[in-house]
């Protein structure tokens, strides 16, 4: 069986002050870093427009998250509706979903 291929088209906006923290988390630390992205989504449209960093144990190739604070993001954060999504550096390795992140294989 043939593996099934979508194709999505859509903007994505990054609002400059999130762009640049991505930017200097991905230049001055050479560990993997995550972050939690807020936002909205539509089906023509995703607009990043803040970025927190939870507390997180982190090496040269994995990045695990406190899931503690997670909860105290969540309980203390009224922008909470707006999570979209999970962002993390993968430093000098290329783009996939590595262990952890959905990939099954």
């Amino acid at each position: 069986m043939e593996d099934a291929k979508v194709t999505y088209k859509f903007k994505l906006t990054i609002k400059e002050e999130v762009l640049k923290k991505m930017e200097v988390i991905t230049s001055e630390y050479h560990n993997e870093l995550a972050g939690l992205l807020f936002g909205t989504v539509s089906k023509e449209e995703i607009n990043i427009n803040d970025i927190i960093f939870p507390l997180q144990v982190v090496s040269g190739s994995s990045v695990d998250i406190d899931e503690k604070d997670i909860l105290k993001i969540r309980k203390d954060n009224p922008n909470w509706k707006n999570f979209i999504g999970l962002w993390h550096s993968h430093m000098i390795m290329g783009a996939w979903f590595s262990g952890g992140e959905g990939d099954e294989s």
